[in-house]
């Protein structure tokens, strides 16, 4: 070892040495120790160097000459360990016997018998470690051929090989200290019997112009040669190879594909070829939204009827695979594009299985003034827009009459002006709607009653000029100038008296 120290004062030292644990120093140097060379800057180290009589750890320290001879104050102990740096002689394969047990099936379990010794046996030497290297590894370093260590008076080791293909492998002696001491590296020749596994974790990232980049894991890729892709439009159809001619190497792969096909899913699974031409089994097949960048089909109006309070509808809506849903809108005539608001959502497959046809009945607001306006707007799942389908056009007048008014009618007669003096009461008109009273009258038994007069909404009052003898019938309506009106209300009679029972009066 080299101890280095920095004294820029002094120029002799005394150099000590314990193993650690003692307590008794032992002297190095046999005279003071001059450093060769004066310093010349404050980086300069005083360079000592020493050998010990056997491994392990020890301390040193320094004592420095000062200017009048004397030894300064030794320094703080400063720990060293000499380490086991020689490894062990190494062993020697000499034979390799490779074992198939299963007679009905050779590649379900291999083993390899390794024969080896050692002429020379270290004190520290306590186990053999059997290494395999395979250069289609793509990790390039040597592996644990086993788990299982070896003890050092062992010369054979059966070792499980099923799943390793032909490489190199050696046995590697190893002491207390960790060295290692190689045998000379031997073909360990394993006819490959057994496909690869299955790849699994297969994804599919997809753009909207038709590619799709294909990636995947492999469990074991030591004994794979190539992958190959395959594919099919549907599950119940045979799946053919997408990558044909190709030799796939890498975890990934790229399909192009048509963006015009009237299908909704392309189909794909993977599958590994060893350097054996063994054959794994495939991967689980994944479904992958087929890009599609067509918008969908505008659905166009097939029927509709419209009650004072309902509009029914039925659409006809496009056939398309890549459909995801459909949203019916409405909005009033009279606003503009911006206001619509979605009335429902339809899931395209449900479409679909009614036929393609989308029927909705609807129950607004009851607006004479102004019409509804409906529209289906189709989008792919690609979230493609047909646009808006061309309008259906409704008004929803509600009924022609209101009730719960409560309208009642009453009358007088008043013999000095000899007329009929009609009036009536009812509660408020909804939502303050203009309206005005329509009278009605019937003259004489076997009459039927007439429409007499309109009366303005500000006055309740009637009068009709009835002779003596005579007998009239009335009753009142209330009409809303939107067209409603009212049951007619209670039919009020009036007689005129005769001119003797006036003179009675």
């Amino acid at each position: 070892m080299v101890l280095r120290w920095n004294d820029q004062k002094n120029g002799s030292f005394e150099i000590y040495r314990r193993r650690k644990g003692e307590k008794e120093w032992t002297h190095v140097n046999e005279r003071p120790y001059l450093p060769p060379y004066k310093f010349e800057s404050q980086n300069e180290d005083a360079i000592f160097s020493n050998s010990v009589p056997e491994l392990g750890t020890y301390e040193y320290a320094v004592q420095a000459h000062d200017a009048f001879g004397d030894l300064t104050e030794m320094s703080a102990p400063h720990a060293v360990t000499f380490r086991d740096l020689q490894a062990p002689m190494p062993p020697r394969i000499t034979q390799i016997v490779i074992e198939r047990p299963n007679r009905q099936d050779p590649s379900a379990e291999v083993w390899a018998n390794i024969y080896f010794s050692k002429d020379t046996m270290e004190n520290d030497f306590v186990r053999y470690v059997p290494m395999y290297y395979n250069e289609r590894d793509s990790l390039k370093s040597w592996r644990l051929l086993s788990e299982k260590y070896v003890a050092p008076e062992d010369t054979m080791m059966r070792i499980d090989v099923t799943h390793v293909s032909t490489g190199m492998m050696t046995i590697a002696a190893v002491d207390t200290a960790g060295n290692m001491g190689y045998a000379m590296p031997t073909l360990l020749r394993v006819a490959d019997l057994n496909p690869p596994k299955a790849p699994v974790n297969l994804t599919a990232i997809t753009k909207i112009t038709g590619e799709i980049l294909l990636l995947w894991d492999m469990p074991d890729s030591v004994d794979v040669q190539h992958y190959e892709v395959f594919y099919a439009n549907d599950l119940s159809h045979h799946f053919v190879s997408a990558s044909e001619n190709e030799m796939i190497t890498s975890r990934a792969w790229q399909d192009t594909i048509s963006t015009n096909a009237n299908q909704r899913y392309i189909y794909y699974t993977v599958r590994a070829r060893d350097f054996a031409r063994n054959i794994g089994p495939f991967s689980d097949t994944i479904r992958v939204l087929r890009p599609n960048p067509n918008p969908p089909t505008a659905a166009h109006l097939d029927s509709t009827y419209t009650s004072r309070r309902e509009v029914y509808m039925r659409w006809a809506v496009g056939g398309e695979e890549y459909i995801a849903r459909h949203y019916l809108k409405r909005k009033m005539e009279s606003e503009p594009d911006d206001r619509w608001t979605t009335l429902a959502v339809f899931d395209g497959d449900s479409v679909a299985a009614a036929g393609y046809y989308l029927t909705y009945t609807d129950r607004p607001a009851i607006n004479r003034n102004d019409r509804y306006e409906y529209m289906v707007e189709t989008v792919s799942f690609w979230d493609i827009s047909s646009g808006p389908s061309a309008s259906l056009l409704a008004r929803v007048r509600g009924d022609n009459y209101i009730e719960g008014l409560g309208l009642k009618a009453f009358a007088t007669y008043d013999s000095r002006n000899k007329q009929v003096r009609l009036t009536w009461e009812h509660a408020a008109v909804p939502d303050g709607a203009p309206y005005y009273y329509c009278i009605y009258r019937k003259e004489g038994d076997g009459a039927d009653f007439r429409y007499v007069i309109n009366v303005d909404s500000s006055e309740r009052l009637f009068t009709d000029r009835l002779f003596a003898g005579e007998t009239n019938e009335y009753y009142v309506t209330i009409r809303l100038k939107d067209g409603r009106g009212t049951t007619p209300s209670n039919t009020v009679k009036v007689t005129a008296p005769k001119p003797k029972d006036a003179d009675n009066n």
